[in-house]
This record gives structure tokens, C-alpha cells and sequence, in this order.
């Protein structure tokens, strides 16, 4: 109810002013889309620390505190973007990697299993097996 209210009521300046100060209204919400945002980014472009490197941390803890408020610092500034770009341009600004990325387009390889008539179900766990005997390698879904 206290969202609904809010975001009826209070103006697009308002709201992303007091976004940018922390203040995000009810939830979060645009913090926490804009959280989501950077870590896509940074699975991405493969930044996103593996199991393996948490582990051989001195305090696995608080190398995930730190990168957890790495994360938060870049979304704080990713908001700054975006408002600036919509308040002093023409729209809203994105990341491009997260729009143009080539890990981002449809796989024609995938698609090609399903146009032959196999089901989603029977296409997708097939379309795994012909990469990772392609490749010699595990799955990595951010990849394909």
C-alpha cells in the first residue's frame, strides 16, 4: 500500500533525487534493480569472484562484505548515471553490455533444435551436452 501511495504521489524529481541520496522510498527498489544491474555487468565481463577465490580468502566473510559493498558503491553510482542522463538528456542511460552484449542474443543453435520440433524440455539439456563436448568444458551459462 505504502508503495503504491508512494510512487503515485511523489514526482519523478523528487523520487530520483532522494534515490540518489540513499533514500529510496518504500523496498529499495530502484537500489536494488540497480544492484541486480551491476552484477549482470559483472557476470558479464567475468568479475564475479568464484568459489574458489571466496574460499582462499583470509576471511571468506568479509571478502564478501567488501564485494558486496563494491557492488552497492557501483549500483550508487549507476543510479547517478541514470539520473543525470534522464534529468539532462533525452532519456534514461543504461549499460550497453547489459542491452548489446553478444551473450545477450538469441543462440542459433538452441533455436535451431527447437525449429526441428524438439521440445524446450528435450532441446535445452541437449543443446548443453553438444557444447560441452564441443568445447571440453563445463556449462557456463553466461557464456552461451
Amino acid at each position: 500500500m505504502w508503495r503504491v501511495t508512494w510512487s503515485s504521489v511523489a514526482p519523478a524529481l523528487l523520487t530520483r533525487t532522494l534515490g540518489l541520496a540513499g533514500i529510496d522510498g518504500p523496498q529499495g527498489e530502484a537500489r536494488n534493480k540497480a544492484k541486480i544491474d551491476v552484477l549482470k555487468f559483472l557476470a558479464l565481463n567475468d568479475q564475479i569472484p568464484t568459489e574458489a577465490e571466496i574460499a582462499s580468502a583470509s576471511n571468506p566473510e568479509l571478502f564478501q562484505e567488501a564485494f558486496l559493498e563494491k557492488v552497492d558503491a557501483m549500483a550508487k553510482q549507476y543510479q547517478l548515471l541514470q539520473a543525470m542522463t534522464w534529468f539532462f538528456g533525452t532519456g534514461t542511460g543504461y549499460l550497453a553490455d547489459l542491452t548489446l552484449n553478444e551473450n545477450w542474443e538469441w543462440n542459433s543453435e538452441f533455436y535451431d533444435l527447437l525449429e526441428l520440433g524438439m521440445p524446450y524440455e528435450e532441446a535445452y539439456p541437449q543443446w548443453v551436452k553438444n557444447i560441452e563436448a564441443r568445447t571440453g568444458e563445463d556449462f557456463n551459462a553466461m557464456q552461451f
